[in-house]
């Protein structure tokens, strides 16, 4: 039962998916289904470049449907995943604010909104990276 007008599904496979809204708790008529949305497809070909002391570079192949991407990052061996948001449909992410010489894992999904409805698909699989170990050897700027 949803009460504040707002549902999001999270890791849905890729496919055609649509709301059925009850307001009546399912019980009889007084229901309306809504339009039909798409499941985006999982990212793939994930790589890291440009890695620098604070910020790194994330890169994934092309997923022409996607409106944007929901990018989840963590320190490796944590639990806790931050998140970030793409603008626009792009195939790379530069984060920032990384702390120096320490190994991050992240991951990605493609997204799309249409008609009040979020849809994520499904995270790649995560892989990891290292930032530099030193300010003065990437020669980096924070921009």
């Amino acid at each position: 039962v949803i009460t504040n007008k707002k549902a999001i599904y999270h890791h849905l496979p890729p496919g055609l998916y649509y709301a059925t809204a009850y307001g009546d708790g399912a019980t009889g008529s007084a229901f309306s289904k809504s339009k039909s949305v798409s499941i985006e497809p999982i990212p793939t070909g994930l790589q890291t470049t440009a890695i620098k002391s604070k910020q790194a570079k994330l890169n994934w192949d092309d997923v022409s449907c996607a409106a944007y991407f929901v990018i989840h990052y963590k320190v490796h061996g944590s639990d806790t995943w931050l998140t970030k948001r793409s603008k626009g449909n792009v195939t790379s992410y530069i984060l920032k604010g990384l702390a120096v010489n320490t190994e991050y894992d992240w991951t990605v999904a493609a997204a799309d909104s249409a008609n009040d409805y979020t849809a994520t698909g499904k995270y790649a699989d995560s892989i990891s990276f290292t930032t530099a170990a030193s300010l003065i050897a990437d020669n980096e700027s924070e921009d």
